[in-house]
């Protein structure tokens, strides 16, 4: 379980999804931090079995490299499916920065913190002048 702000959104995603759908959903990553989020949202949200992944998928990792990785939660999910303990795994790349000048091009709107750049900035910007002497 990676990406941007993981676990905590896909967590907390998969919890909302978990009310909208005819399904069990089973939650696959770092147990520990999954738990976390899970205890965060406790009665907010309903409770899904976890199954541990040790190593995650890094954002800017091919699904090929994530595969080979012996316990990655993408690895493990796939392990579920072909034992038959799940039926299918729901995977999300990042955006690419082309599909985001795409959508920005067209007058769409993506939705919100569908996008997330990294270094983060700070609140607020402020602007040094170089011509002027700094004392």
């Amino acid at each position: 379980m990676g990406g941007d702000h993981a676990p905590a959104v896909v967590v907390e995603g998969a919890l909302l999804a978990a009310q909208d759908v005819d399904a069990e959903l089973i939650l696959v990553g770092d147990k520990l931090a999954v738990e976390k989020e899970c205890l965060r949202l406790a009665g907010k949200l309903p409770a899904l079995p976890i199954v541990n992944a040790s190593q995650t998928v890094p954002m800017d990792e091919s699904p090929s490299v994530a595969l080979r990785k012996r316990d990655s939660s993408m690895k493990v999910a796939f392990e579920m499916i072909k034992r038959g303990e799940a039926q299918a795994a729901v995977l999300m790349r990042p955006i690419t920065l082309s599909e985001i000048e795409t959508v920005v091009h067209s007058g769409d709107r993506l939705p919100p913190r569908s996008v997330s750049f990294y270094p983060e900035m700070f609140a607020g910007l402020f602007g040094v002048s170089l011509e002027d002497p700094v004392y």
